[in-house]
């Protein structure tokens, strides 16, 4: 990964595979699955401008059941597809 970024987890084959934390150096980091590199499973993102997601991943996107909380307090739960909320719960 890119310099000053830090992972700190499950590794298999060199890649990120199970647990583990990753930090990127802008300050947002995950902790959760990963699979081939990717978040993937059950995984918590925080952005460094304060908004955050706790709920599936599937190849890296927001996929499934989750909550993302933006900084200012609003909430959107429900299923998310490739990034994208597509049903309110």
């Amino acid at each position: 990964d890119h310099v000053g970024n830090f992972y700190h987890g499950e590794l298999k084959v060199g890649y990120k595979n199970g647990k583990g934390k990753f930090l990127w150096i802008n300050g947002d980091s995950y902790e959760g699955n990963f699979r081939d590199d990717k978040m993937s499973g059950k995984g918590l993102f925080k952005w460094s401008a304060g908004d955050v997601y706790n709920g599936d991943w599937k190849n890296g996107r927001k996929h499934g059941m989750g909550t993302y909380t933006f900084a200012s307090g609003n909430v959107q739960a429900g299923e998310f597809s490739k990034d994208r909320l597509v049903r309110w719960v």
